[in-house]
Formats: C-alpha cells, structure tokens, sequence
C-alpha cells in the first residue's frame, strides 16, 4: 500500500482538513472576543502560534490512534476491515462537514451581523487613540496650568480679583493653538495650598506652571507673574509690574504674550492664535464682572452674580462677555425651579446671550452656552451648530468638545460621549463634574465597577451628601434592582437634594407595601404637586420603571421633556429599556427633535433605523 492511500486509510487528511477549518475558526473568535475585553493583539497571536504548533502533533496522533465506537485506540489494534475503515471515514466526514457548518455560519454573522459594529468599534478606538496621543503630545511639550495668584492686598480683601485676573489669564492661553492649558476645576483645586510645584505639575500632568500674585490698593496695583518649568522647577519667565489699575488689561496680554513667547508659540495679528482681551475698556464695569464671576462660582450664588453683571452692562451695555454672564445666571437658576419656570427662565437667559453674539460674533464661550440653551428647547442640530463655532474659535480649548459630549449623552450617542469625557477628565483631572458624569455614562453602559470607581473619584474631590453622586448611586442602585440598596440610596439622596425630600419620604413610606400601592402614591404626587423639579420627576419615572410600570415612567418622562430638555440624558438608563419599545417614546423622541438630530449626525447606541421614516429603540 502506497503512502498516500495508508495516509488516507488512516484519516491523517481528514484530520488535517479538519483541524484547518477548526483553526481558523479559533482565530476568528479570538480576534472577536479579545478586543471586547480590553485584551490587545497578544493573546490573540498566542492563538494563532498553539495552532501553528499543535498541527504536527494532531497528524502525529491521527497516525497513530483511531477514533472507534471504543474510544480511541492504537491503529494496529484496531481491525482493517472495508466496514471499520468506512465507519472511522464517515465519523472524520461528520467532524469536518461540523467544521465546515460553523466556519461558514461565524462567516456569515461576521459578514453580516458583526461587520459594521466592529468597524465602527474600531474607529470609535481609533480616534480616541489619535486624541490621546495628540493630547499626551501637549502635555509633553507645552501644556500648562494657571494657579490662583495670591491675594497680597493689604486688606487681604481682592481675592475676587486676583482669582479673576486669573481666570482671565487662563481663558487668553487657552485660545492659543499649541498650547494645552489645564482646566479651571483642577487648577483651583490647589488654591491656598503651599505643595511643591513639580508636585503639582505631576499631578495635573502638565510641563509649566504659571503662578504669581496681586496686591492692589486704591487705584495702584502690583502684579507679580513667573512660568516654572515643573521637570526641575527652573523660571522660564518672571516679571513685576507697577501700574494704574487703569493699566491691568495691558498687563494681562503682557503676560499671556510673555508666556506664549518663552514656550515659543506663535502669535499672529489675525488669526487662529490671537489674544480675544477683556471686552471691556471700563475699568469698573470689569471690575463688577470679576465680582460677579466670583459669586457665580460660589455655591447657590446666580442672583449676587446676576445683579454684579447687570450693573457692569449698565457701565458699559457693549461689554459681550458681561452679557453672557449674565445669561449664565438664568441658566444656573432654572435648576432650581419647577419645569414649567425652568424653561421661561432658559429663554431669557438664551436671549441674553444671543445679545453677547451680537455685539461680539467671535465671543467663543457665548456660542457654547447658546449651544446649551438650543439643546435644552430641543434644537439638538442647532446646538451641534453652535458648538462647531465655539470649537472653530477656539480651536485649542480642549474643553470645546464638552458641549459636543453633553448632545451626545444626552440624545443617547453614549459610547461617544464617554469617549470624548475620559479624553476631558486628562485635561482636568480633578473636575468634579467630569468623574460625575462620567459615572452615568459607565451606568449606562452597564460598566458598574467603572461607575462606581468614577464616583468614588468625585467623593475625594467634593466629599459627600452631595446631589450629583448620591443621585447617580441612586440611578446604581436602580439599575442593579437591590431593595435595600435603593431603599439607602433614596434616603442619602434626600439628605443630599432637599428639594426631593416630600417625593422621596412619600416612596419610602410604601416602600415594602405592594407595587400598586407605591404606583398609586407617585401618581398622586405626579398629578398634584405643582412644585415638582424636574429631578423630583426623574426620581419618580425611575422608581416607576423599577416597579413595572413603563408606561407610567413615559408619561412623567413626556410630560416633563415637554417643557424641559435639560434632562433628557436619563432616557438611556438600562432600567428604561422596555418604556423604550413602546410605540409612545417613538413619538416623544420626535417631538423633542432626537429623530431630526439622528438622521443628520448619528443614532444612538440603543435605536436604529428602520427605513427612512421609521427607527426602534431597546
């Protein structure tokens, strides 16, 4: 007997086809599977190199043992009868032709199912890779933090002031393309603190710091400005000016020149790398704004904020940014109001800063907050149009893309928005609202861990009760469906938002008693209390989705995106899966313009198209 035909009476072919197909197959896997658990190439070539090594060994062993109804057993043991030799042939057929049958079905719910996901995870992973490279580029080169200057007045009573000058500074750097600055969160974060500044620069992973101090007496003012080179903790530049108060606008561009200049960033007459200065030429009218921020960045201080900048546009009614400022302040008050209110408040506030837009169209941080007050009545395309403009004049302002990541968090582009908020949190490690939001998202991608870990992040930065983190532990414990869980997170929650307190104390008084009960409880509040924030209505949808009534959660939901948008990001919590199949939230989706906003810019991760007109969501 040949070679070959003993080849072929002992399966050896068989087996090789065999354990080709069942390869590749392997292969395929590995390289689909892998990637979905963080793993890079490695195990995957770990694969591909067993089979590689184990193909020999297979033959070897199909050489020398037969598969029979026995068991495996040595070939001279078995009988080279034409019927066992057919049956050992058939079995080999059956293993292959099973082979086969997988390859082709993974083939085709590759080809066809998981092509175009994993082409989009792909380049989902590709630019965030290209935004973190060119975001470490920066801050390997010349990235930069503004520290609080130091209030060195003799009444120690211009801390308003040196915090704003400050702040000032920190906005002109951040309009120059080449530099990367650090967000305000973070860099205040060490206000009053005496830590060594490599410290400092390691921490906020940045390669300059620029510091320094005001002392300011009547109408005479000395400023003191140095750059640090954090690596070794040399001076790239330092100066003291001696001036008029009348003189500080000049000082500040001095400095932001100077700095630009000793890191070697160019800057043009016109054009992208061009200081936007103050807006103002009345001193007192920029003194008031600088107050008025101050109080604005102080808690619950918007009314205090808003008196400062209308008398600061009284002095000087062309002063844009005072303007916007003030349209600011209409923002942070509608949080507080009853829905109703909310949105007669943003469209005072909006129409304030489309004045700012008016008087000055390159004003970058009066598009932004326009791009918030479109998005909050519902114009999801126009505030996308907004932030476009915003990131056009400030092409290096990292944070620009936050209002991009607020649309697509809130219109249900979750994984995107979570990109773009991981990229945001290296610019400003210790941005409160950054690891905030950033927990909701992680919950609403069903990553608990990350969720959690996000928050506790938060807690370090602003220690608990606090709305935002006992609100989003709450969401947790929601998604999660733990009764005692969310029986603790509804208690802290109330602690921490006391304008929750009467829906929350009403839930948890019926909280054991059947769910009919605790449904006919929230309905009452639902229907009757005309006080009812808008966070009062979340808490009662997400408890009636806990408790089995999807229908009643989009009926709160309805009501409530009706007349505030502001909110419309809880929509895409897992426990709001079935009130997302009912044929209502198709409705509602296209009445707060999240149809319009999909078909142009992209659907979010839960819905997809169902021909041109129609979409369905889970």
């Amino acid at each position: 007997m040949s070679f070959y035909s003993e080849l072929k009476r002992r399966n050896v072919l068989r087996v090789a086809a065999a354990y080709i197909v069942a390869a590749w197959l392997l292969i395929q896997v590995a390289e689909t599977i892998f990637p979905l658990f963080g793993f890079d190439d490695g195990p995957a070539r770990i694969v591909v190199v067993v089979m590689i090594i184990g193909f020999l060994p297979a033959l070897i062993v199909s050489w020398i043992f037969e598969l029979t109804p026995s068991g495996l057993q040595k070939d001279k043991d078995v009988g080279r009868s034409q019927a066992s030799v057919a049956i050992s042939a058939k079995r080999s057929d059956r293993i292959i032709m099973l082979m086969l049958v997988l390859a082709v079905s993974y083939f085709a719910i590759d080809k066809f199912v998981l092509s175009e996901s994993r082409e989009q995870a792909i380049a989902e992973a590709a630019r965030e890779e290209a935004l973190v490279v060119a975001l470490e580029t920066l801050k390997n080169n010349k990235s930069i933090a503004v520290l609080p200057f130091a209030d060195m007045s003799p009444n120690q009573d211009q801390e308003y002031f040196a915090d704003g000058m400050t702040e000032e500074l920190l906005n002109e750097l951040a309009q120059l393309e080449g530099l990367n600055v650090t967000g305000r969160t973070s860099s205040f974060a060490f206000k009053g603190q005496n830590q060594d500044l490599r410290s400092i620069g390691e921490q906020l992973g940045v390669a300059y710091i620029l510091e320094g101090s005001v002392r300011k007496q009547d109408d005479e003012i000395r400023i003191t400005a140095q750059l640090i080179n954090t690596r070794d903790g040399s001076h790239m530049w330092s100066d003291t000016y001696d001036a008029r108060l009348d003189d500080i606008f000049y000082i500040q561009e001095d400095i932001a020149r100077s700095v630009a200049g000793a890191l070697s960033i160019a800057l043009e007459v016109e054009g992208r790398n061009h200081l936007p200065g103050t807006g103002t030429d009345n001193v007192d009218a920029y003194n008031l704004f600088l107050e008025a921020r101050a109080a604005l960045n102080s808690r619950d201080g918007s009314d205090v904020a808003g008196a400062l900048y209308q008398r600061a546009i009284d002095l000087d009614p062309e002063y844009a940014e005072a303007w916007a400022g003030l349209g600011l302040t209409f923002a942070y008050r509608s949080f507080r109001l009853p829905s109703e209110q909310a949105r007669a408040t943003q469209e005072q506030g909006r129409e304030l800063v489309v004045r700012a837009t008016e008087i000055d169209p390159t004003l970058a941080m009066a598009h932004s907050m326009l791009g918030a007050y479109q998005w909050a009545r519902g114009d999801w395309i126009g505030a996308t149009e907004m932030h476009q403009k915003y990131t056009a004049l400030a092409p290096a302002d990292i944070s620009a893309s936050l209002g991009t990541s607020n649309i697509f968090g809130k219109t249900g582009r979750v994984r995107e928005a979570l990109r773009i908020r991981k990229i945001e949190l290296q610019n400003d490690p210790l941005s409160f609202v950054g690891f905030l939001i950033l927990g909701e998202l992680y919950i609403q991608e069903s990553r608990y861990d990350d969720a959690r870990a996000a928050l506790a992040d938060a807690d370090r930065i602003i220690p608990p009760p606090q709305q935002g983190t006992d609100l989003r532990r709450m969401f947790l414990a929601i998604t999660l469906g733990e009764a005692e869980g969310i029986r603790l997170a509804l208690a802290n929650y109330a602690i921490a938002d006391p304008r929750v307190e009467s829906v929350v104390q009403a839930i948890l008084g019926e909280f054991d008693s059947a769910h009919s009960v605790v449904l006919e409880v929230m309905r009452r509040i639902f229907e009757n209390d005309p006080g009812l924030t808008g966070e009062g209505r979340m808490v009662l949808a997400s408890m009636a989705a806990h408790y089995g009534d999807s229908e009643f959660a989009l009926e709160i939901m309805t009501d409530e995106f009706s007349v505030n948008m502001i909110r419309t990001n809880r929509l895409w919590y897992p426990y709001f899966s079935d009130m997302r199949k009912l044929p209502g939230f198709k409705t509602l989706a296209e009445n707060i313009g999240f149809g319009a906003y999909w078909r142009k810019y992209g659907w979010a991760d839960t819905c997809r198209p169902l021909g041109a007109d129609d979409f369905e969501c889970n």
